[in-house]
C-alpha cells in the first residue's frame, strides 16, 4: 500500500472526492492503519464527540434515575471537553419549535378560576419580593458597579428567576407520568397563563437590551417590535393557512408526507433568522411557528414523531453538555469577589428570595383555591423547575455582561439543585390516585334493584361490540345501570392532557369532540331508555399514566366495577393496531393496583348468553359469581357454575365428620354466595372433585368444550385450589392463573371476564 504522504496519490484522491486542497482542512482521515490520526480531523472528531456525548449522557441518566432526576439535570452533569455549538443551536431551534407544536394556546382561555388564581399568586408575590430585594440592594449600594450600571438588566434577571415556563413543567410532568393527574392539570393550566407574562418579558428584554432611550435610540426598539409583528402576521395569515391545507389533504389515519415536514422545518429556520435580523430573540421565531401549527394528529403528531427523538437524543444534549462546560465549580469556590468583578454572593441572595417567593405565592394561592397544603407545596416546587428556555435566558444575561461567569455558574448550579429536589419530592410524596377507599366498592355490595355503576374503557373500535353485549347482559328490567364510557386516546403531538365530558347536565351530547364510533353506545342507551344511562368521556393522555383518568373517574362517580379490554394474544401480536393494543394492555396492571372498586378484564372474542363460572372460592371468585348472578337475572341468560372441591375435604365429609370440622370464615362466605346464586333459579350447578393440577386442568378443558359464550373467573383463587405454584408460569400476569390458561393455552372462541375485587 502506498504511503499517504505521496503527493500524486493524494492528488488522485482529492480529484475523486472533488476536494479542493486547503478548502476543507483536516476534514477526513485515512485511518490509523495508514499512520494518520483520525482525531486530528474534523469529521472523525465530530462523530466521536457525538457518540461519546450520547453514551455519557445515557450513563449519567440511568445512574441518577433511582434518585428520580429528570433528563435536563443528567445532561447538564455529563460534561465533556469541547462543544459543537452550531449543531447545538439547531437542536435548540427545533426543540423550541416542537415545544410550540405541543402547546395549545386555547388553554389560556379554557383555564378555570382555580388555575388563574394560582397563576396570579405565583407571579405577583415572587416578582414583588424579588423586585423589593433588588431595589434595596441598589439603594444600599451593596452591588458592584457592573450590576449597578444595569438596573434595567437586573430587573429582567430577577423576573426570569421568579418565573417558570410551561414547556419545562410539561416535560417534568411527562417524565413523572403526572400529565393527567390533578396536580399535573393545575400546573399546566396555571403555567400556560404564566408563560404569557414570561414570553413578554423575554421579548421586551431582547428589544430593550439594544435600546438606550436616554440617548434617543427608541426608533431601534420600535423597528424591532414592528419586525416581530410582521413575522407573526406572516405565520398566522400565510404559514398557518398552508399548514391547514396540508392537514386537510391527509386522510384520517393517513401518513403525512416527509416532504411536507421538511418544508415546515425549513420555514422554522427562516423564521428564526428573520426574528434575529429584526432585533428580537432568535428563539421567538420557532416558538411562534410551533404555536400556529395545529397540535395533535395528523400534522402535529407527525412532526413530533419524525423529529423529536433525533432532536432530543442527539442535538439537544450538545447544548446541555456545552452549558455544563461553562459551569466551573472550582472557579465558584475559589473566586474572591472584588469590586466591579463579581456579585455572586448577592446574586445567591436574589436567587433564594426568588425561589422562596415562588413557593410562597404558589402555596398561598393554592390553599386559597382549596388545595391541600402538601399538594400546594409540591406545586410550588414544580413551578421552580428550570429548563431550556430559562437556561437560554441566563446565557443571554451572561453575553450582555449582566452576570459574570461565577454568577452564571451560581444560577445554573442552583437551577440544577432545585430541579432535582423538586423532581424527587414530587415523585416521592405525591399520590396521583389519592387514598384508595377502604374495602373497595363491589358488585356484591349492591342491594337488590340498585343501580350498577360501571366504567367501561375502550381504546379502538374492536372491543365495542363486546362491551355492548356485556352492558346488555348486566342491565335488565328492575336492575338499572349507569355506564361511564371512557375512550382512551394516546396523547401524541401535544403536551396537555385532557379529560373531556361529552354530555352536559341536560343530557345533550356534544359530538364535535367525540369519536363517531362511540355513537353506538348512545343508541344503546336510547334502546334501553329508563334502564340504561351512558355518560361518554374522552381521556387524552400518555398510556403510561392513563390509569390516573380511569381510577379518578371510578372514584369520583362511586362506581362498583371498572371494565378494561384485553385483546387475545394472536390479535395483540399481529393485529393492525398491535402497538395500540400493547399500550392499552399496560393500563390493565396499573388499574388492578390502584382501582378504587372491582376491576374486570374483558378478553373479547365471541359474546352470547351462555355463561359459565369456574368457582374455587375466595374473594375474587365470589365477586365473579356475583357478576354472573347479575347477568342471570335475564331470562335469556343461561348460567352454569362449576365448583371445584378438593378430594381431601370431600373424604372428611363422607366419613360423617362434617359437623366436627370448623369451617373457615372464607368458606362460610363461599356458601352464602352460592346460596344467593341458587335463588336466581336459572343456575346449573355442578361440583367436581380434584386432587392435583392435572385433574384441575382436565376439568377446565371439559368445561370449555361445552362452548360457553362467556367464561367468568376470579383472578385469584382461594386456598386449596392446587394453582398457587402456577402463577410464575403465567404469560399474562394480569389475568391470573385461570384467566391466562383460558386466554393462551386453550384454543376456543369464547370471551373471558376476569374479576378482581379490591380489598
Amino acid at each position: 500500500m502506498n504511503n499517504i504522504d505521496d503527493e500524486r496519490e493524494n492528488a488522485d484522491i482529492n480529484d475523486i472526492l472533488c476536494i479542493i486542497p486547503g478548502f476543507y482542512p483536516k476534514s477526513y482521515s485515512f485511518g490509523f492503519i495508514n499512520n494518520d490520526n483520525s482525531f486530528s480531523h474534523t469529521i472523525p472528531s465530530m462523530l466521536a464527540y457525538i457518540s461519546l456525548m450520547f453514551f455519557a449522557s445515557k450513563a449519567v441518566y440511568y445512574s441518577l434515575r433511582p434518585l428520580k432526576q429528570p433528563r435536563v439535570v443528567c445532561d447538564l452533569i455529563s460534561r465533556n471537553a469541547f462543544v459543537l455549538r452550531t449543531l447545538s443551536i439547531f437542536g435548540i431551534l427545533f426543540h423550541l419549535f416542537l415545544i410550540g407544536v405541543k402547546m395549545d394556546p386555547k388553554m389560556i382561555f379554557k383555564a378555570g378560576h382555580k388555575a388563574l388564581v394560582i397563576a396570579l399568586g405565583s407571579i405577583v408575590i415572587p416578582l414583588t419580593m424579588s423586585s423589593l430585594a433588588s431595589q434595596w440592594m441598589l439603594q444600599a449600594d451593596v452591588l458592584p458597579q457592573t450590576a449597578g450600571k444595569s438596573s434595567k438588566g437586573l430587573n429582567f434577571l430577577v423576573s426570569s428567576l421568579s418565573l417558570s415556563s410551561f414547556p419545562v413543567i410539561a416535560d417534568l410532568l411527562h417524565e413523572l407520568h403526572l400529565l393527567n393527574s390533578e396536580l399535573g392539570r393545575i400546573a399546566l393550566s396555571a403555567s400556560m397563563c404564566k408563560d404569557l407574562v414570561r414570553f413578554s418579558i423575554m421579548q421586551v428584554f431582547s428589544v430593550m437590551n439594544q435600546v438606550n432611550i436616554s440617548k434617543g435610540e427608541w426608533k431601534q426598539g420600535a423597528y424591532s417590535f414592528l419586525g416581530l409583528v410582521v413575522i407573526v402576521i406572516f405565520l398566522i395569515f400565510v404559514f398557518r393557512p398552508a399548514i391547514l391545507y396540508i392537514t386537510q389533504r391527509v386522510p384520517k389515519g393517513g401518513r403525512v408526507p416527509e416532504g411536507y415536514i421538511l418544508v415546515i422545518l425549513i420555514v422554522v429556520l427562516c423564521t428564526s433568522v428573520l426574528a434575529d435580523a429584526v432585533g428580537a430573540s432568535y428563539i421567538a421565531g420557532p416558538i411562534i411557528a410551533g404555536l400556529v401549527v395545529p397540535d395533535g394528529p395528523p400534522l402535529g403528531s407527525a412532526l413530533v414523531k419524525h423529529t423529536e427523538m433525533f432532536v432530543t437524543e442527539v442535538f439537544l444534549p450538545l447544548f446541555f453538555v456545552g452549558l455544563g462546560q461553562i459551569v466551573d465549580l472550582p472557579l465558584l469556590i475559589i473566586h474572591k469577589a472584588k469590586e466591579d468583578e463579581s456579585w455572586t454572593l448577592w446574586l445567591l441572595v436574589l436567587i433564594i428570595v426568588a425561589y422562596i417567593g415562588n413557593i410562597t405565592g404558589t402555596v398561598v394561592s393554592s390553599i386559597y383555591s382549596n388545595m391541600t397544603p402538601i399538594n400546594a407545596f409540591l406545586l410550588g416546587l414544580t413551578f421552580n423547575t428550570k429548563g431550556v428556555l430559562e437556561l437560554l435566558t441566563y446565557i443571554r444575561f451572561y453575553n450582555t455582561e449582566i452576570v459574570d461567569k461565577p454568577g452564571l455558574t451560581m444560577i445554573i448550579v442552583t437551577a440544577i439543585l432545585e430541579t432535582g429536589v423538586a423532581s424527587f419530592a414530587v415523585e416521592s410524596m405525591y399520590n396521583p390516585l389519592g387514598e384508595k377507599p377502604t374495602g373497595g366498592r363491589s358488585v356484591q355490595s349492591l342491594r337488590a334493584h340498585s343501580e350498577l355503576r360501571m366504567v367501561a374503557c375502550v381504546h379502538n373500535d374492536r372491543p365495542i361490540p363486546f362491551m355492548i353485549n356485556l352492558m346488555d347482559a348486566l342491565c335488565s328490567d328492575g336492575h338499572p345501570m349507569c355506564v361511564y364510557l371512557l375512550h382512551m386516546v394516546e396523547l401524541s403531538g401535544r403536551a396537555d392532557s385532557a379529560l373531556i365530558t361529552h354530555k352536559d347536565r341536560n343530557g345533550f351530547v356534544n359530538m364535535s369532540q367525540m369519536d363517531p364510533m362511540l355513537n353506538i353506545f348512545i343508541q344503546c342507551e336510547k334502546s334501553k331508555e329508563g334502564h340504561l344511562a351512558v355518560q361518554p368521556f374522552t381521556a387524552k393522555a400518555p398510556f403510561k399514566s392513563m390509569h390516573h383518568d380511569v381510577c379518578a373517574l371510578a372514584n369520583d362517580r362511586n362506581t362498583h366495577i371498572v371494565i378494561v379490554p384485553f385483546p387475545r394474544k394472536g390479535v395483540m401480536d399481529a393485529g393492525p393496531d398491535k402497538e395500540l393494543d400493547q399500550s392499552a394492555r399496560n393500563v390493565v396492571s396499573e388499574v388492578l393496583d390502584g382501582g378504587p372498586c372491582t376491576v374486570g378484564i374483558l378478553v373479547y372474542e365471541v359474546f352470547g348468553h351462555n355463561i359459565g363460572v369456574l368457582f374455587w372460592g375466595g374473594v375474587d371468585d365470589r365477586e365473579a359469581l356475583a357478576c354472573a348472578a347479575r347477568m342471570a337475572l335475564q331470562e335469556k341468560v343461561e348460567l352454569s357454575v362449576l365448583r371445584f372441591m378438593p378430594v381431601v375435604e370431600k373424604v372428611e365429609e363422607s366419613n360423617g365428620q362434617e359437623n366436627e370440622i370448623e369451617w373457615s370464615e372464607d368458606r362460610v362466605k363461599d356458601e352464602e354466595m352460592l346460596e344467593m346464586v341458587r335463588e336466581v333459579g336459572v343456575v346449573v350447578e355442578e361440583e367436581m372433585e380434584v386432587s392435583n393440577v392435572e385433574e384441575t386442568m382436565a376439568v377446565i378443558r371439559t368445561m370449555n368444550e361445552k362452548q360457553h359464550d362467556l367464561m367468568v373467573v376470579g383472578r385469584r383463587q382461594g386456598k386449596g385450589s392446587f394453582l398457587e405454584g402456577l402463577a410464575e408460569w403465567c404469560e399474562f400476569q394480569e389475568l391470573g392463573v385461570i384467566g391466562d390458561m383460558l386466554a393462551s393455552d386453550f384454543k376456543h372462541t369464547n370471551s373471558i371476564l376476569v374479576i378482581q375485587k379490591q380489598d
